[in-house]
C-alpha cells in the first residue's frame, strides 16, 4: 500500500527543503537584530557617557592589549557621535564592523 506517489514524495521534498531554508533564514535574521541591537547598545552607552562600560563590548583577549579609557571618565564629554561607515559583516558570522567618529571633551579643561 502506497501512502505517497512518487509526485507527493517530490513534493514533500521541496516542501521540507523550504521550511529548512525558511528556519535558517529566520535564524539569520535573528542574529542580525542582536548584533544590531548591541550597536546600538554600544552607541546610547558613549552617547550617553557611560564610558566605564565600553570595554565590555571587546573580546576577553582583546580587552587586555586595550589601554584604560582615562584615569576618570566621568571627566569625559562626549560631544558627537556619528556613524562614517554603517555596519559591514565581519570576518566570522557573528561580527559586524562600523566605523564611527567620536568627539568628546575633558570637563576640566573646558
Amino acid at each position: 500500500m502506497k501512502i505517497f506517489s512518487s509526485k507527493g514524495l517530490v513534493l514533500l521534498a521541496l516542501l521540507s527543503g523550504l521550511l529548512l531554508g525558511g528556519c535558517g533564514t529566520l535564524s539569520k535574521a535573528k542574529k542580525n537584530q542582536a548584533l544590531d541591537l548591541r550597536l546600538r547598545e554600544y552607541a546610547h552607552e558613549v552617547r550617553w557617557g557611560a564610558l566605564e562600560a565600553l570595554p565590555s563590548y571587546l573580546e576577553a583577549d582583546k580587552l587586555s592589549e586595550q589601554p584604560p579609557i582615562a584615569d576618570d571618565p566621568q571627566n569625559i564629554r562626549v560631544t558627537e557621535y556619528e556613524v562614517l561607515r554603517p555596519p559591514m559583516p565581519g570576518s566570522d558570522e557573528n561580527q559586524i564592523t562600523q566605523t564611527i567618529k567620536i568627539d568628546y571633551l575633558f570637563r576640566d579643561r573646558q
